[in-house]
């Protein structure tokens, strides 16, 4: 029984590293994550993105021309880890659908949807009000 509480802990410890941090700043969320060696890059639209990953996940931050983050995509690399972060999004947030929830938090909302695109499946964080 121990080592099932040590490997939950483990696991939602690697979940908690793909939080979307919409409106953090390009800076805040590279200094967070500078000793993962974050990648950065321009989209094909000319957006700055930075990758951030892991074991599980890989996380993607898009920002705005004034290098504030307004989109997140999080790629779970394995089934454990999509279902892991579904049930975590189950109890957090607003269940709109079996594949949206919804976020508020300091007068925002954000919308989080699970996508299947081209054979891959992926959660994406964005701001609707």
């Amino acid at each position: 029984m121990k080592k099932l509480v040590l490997a939950a802990f483990m696991f939602c410890g690697t979940l908690s590293y793909s939080q979307a941090r919409l409106g953090s700043s390009y800076s805040d969320i590279y200094d967070e994550f500078r000793a993962s060696y974050p990648q950065t890059r321009t989209t094909d639209d000319n957006e700055l993105l930075m990758v951030v990953s892991s074991e599980k996940l890989q996380t993607y931050y898009y920002f705005t021309n004034s290098k504030v983050c307004y989109r997140c995509v999080i790629y779970p690399k394995t089934e454990g880890a999509l279902n892991g972060l579904v049930e975590i999004y189950n109890n957090r947030y607003v269940i709109v659908s079996s594949t949206e929830w919804k976020m508020y938090s300091n007068g925002s909302i954000a919308s989080v949807k699970l996508i299947t695109y081209d054979g891959i499946t992926f959660f994406m964080w964005e701001f609707i009000e």
